[in-house]
């Protein structure tokens, strides 16, 4: 399925989204903190620093995901509508 427009309702609204995204960001980064071991292998690539780098990831695409919906304009009346 293809979304081509995304709406919320209200500013308030919006502003929950963005908070909401930030704090799920947040803890990512905090679960990335938690797995980094305290002695990295030379090449990375032991299992607890490959799941620090996937939360890390996934911090930085919900962090992304929130700055696209506080570029989010008003349109018509109280929507707030994705750019096209």
């Amino acid at each position: 399925m293809e979304i081509k427009e995304l709406t919320v309702s209200t500013d308030e609204e919006r502003e929950q989204w963005i908070e909401m995204l930030k704090l799920a960001s947040h803890y990512h980064y905090d679960m990335g903190a938690q797995f980094e071991p305290e002695i990295k292998s030379i090449n990375g690539d032991t299992k607890e620093e490959k799941v620090a780098q996937v939360h890390r990831a996934w911090g930085k695409a919900i962090q992304e995901a929130a700055e696209l919906i506080s570029y989010w304009e008003l349109e018509d009346a109280d929507e707030i509508k994705a750019a096209e």
